[in-house]
C-alpha cells in the first residue's frame, strides 16, 4: 500500500480555483489548461472540468514556469528545458567539486617532465609535490617522452598543441596573466 503522504494522486485534492489560489494567481485557468495541452503541465487526476484535481507538483510546476518566463524564456524553450533528462538524484554536483571553485590558473599544478613537456595536475588532489615525487613522475613518464620525441614536430608556421608547447609559450607557474 502506498503512503498517502507521498502519493501525488492522494494529495491531488485542489480544484482549479484552489490551485490558482495556491499559486498566488500567477496564472489564470485558461493558461493552466493551455499548459496542460502543450505538455508543460501534467493532466489533473479525476478527469476534466469540475472533477479535475490538482496536486503539489502542479503548483510547483506553475511557479517554475512563471519564474522561467520572468527570466525571459519562451514557452517553447521552457518546454525543452522541462522535458530535458534530469541527472540522477545520486549524481554528484560537479559544480561544487573543488576543481571548479578555483580560477583556471590556480587549479593546475605544472610538473616539468622534459623540455617543452609539462604534466598538469589538479591542485586539489596534489597541492604540493616534493623533488622525489617529481623525479618519480619523470621516470614513469619515460616511455611517453620517448614516444613524443619520435613524433614529428609542428612546423614553425603551425601552432603547437598547448600540452606540448614549451613552458615559456604557455606561461610558467609564476606567470601573472
Amino acid at each position: 500500500m502506498t503512503n498517502p503522504e507521498h502519493d501525488e494522486t492522494a494529495q491531488a485534492r485542489l480544484t482549479m480555483a484552489q490551485l490558482l489560489d495556491a499559486c498566488g494567481h500567477a496564472v489564470n485557468a485558461r493558461t493552466v489548461r493551455y499548459w496542460i495541452r502543450e505538455g508543460l503541465l501534467d493532466a489533473p487526476s479525476g478527469g476534466r472540468g469540475v472533477h479535475a484535481r490538482y496536486g503539489p507538483s502542479h503548483t510547483e510546476r506553475i511557479l517554475e514556469i512563471r519564474r522561467l518566463q520572468e527570466l525571459g524564456l519562451s514557452l517553447a524553450n521552457i518546454g525543452l528545458l522541462l522535458r530535458a533528462p534530469q541527472p540522477a538524484p545520486s549524481a554528484p554536483d560537479v559544480a561544487d567539486a573543488p576543481f571548479w571553485r578555483q580560477p583556471p590558473r590556480q587549479r593546475e599544478q605544472p610538473v616539468p617532465l622534459a623540455a617543452g613537456v609539462r604534466l598538469l595536475l589538479d591542485r586539489s588532489l596534489y597541492p604540493t609535490l616534493d623533488d622525489d615525487a617529481v623525479e618519480a613522475l619523470r621516470r614513469a613518464a619515460g616511455p611517453l617522452l620517448t614516444l613524443l620525441s619520435s613524433l614529428p614536430q609542428a612546423s614553425t608556421s603551425a601552432r603547437p598543441s598547448p600540452l606540448l608547447a614549451p613552458a615559456a609559450d604557455r606561461g610558467g607557474a609564476g606567470d601573472e596573466r
